[in-house]
């Protein structure tokens, strides 16, 4: 079943962007590359990596993954125990 029908819209942008950074094959991503990709203006992009932060501390997966921002380009680690998948189930 697809549970992202179920989250209200900030919360399917950040899972978005999740999902997006986790099948990335680079390992460093270009904010103007996630904007037009995931069609977010600035403002979006910048509020939706704040919330995911927030939302990977919150539920206390920082040991797992791990939000990273270098100037204007986004890196997601991810030490293999989870998935954006396994958030939803």
């Amino acid at each position: 079943m697809n549970f992202e029908l179920f989250l209200n819209k900030e919360n399917q942008q950040s899972y978005s962007l999740f999902k997006y950074l986790e099948v990335s094959r680079e390992s460093l991503v270009g904010f103007s590359k996630i904007k037009a990709d995931l069609d977010f203006s600035d403002f979006i992009l910048k509020k939706t990596i704040k919330k995911l932060d927030k939302d990977i501390h919150a539920m206390k997966l920082d040991r797992s993954f791990q939000l990273i921002v270098y100037d204007a380009e986004l890196m997601l680690t991810i030490d293999g125990k989870y998935s954006g998948k396994r958030l939803l189930s």
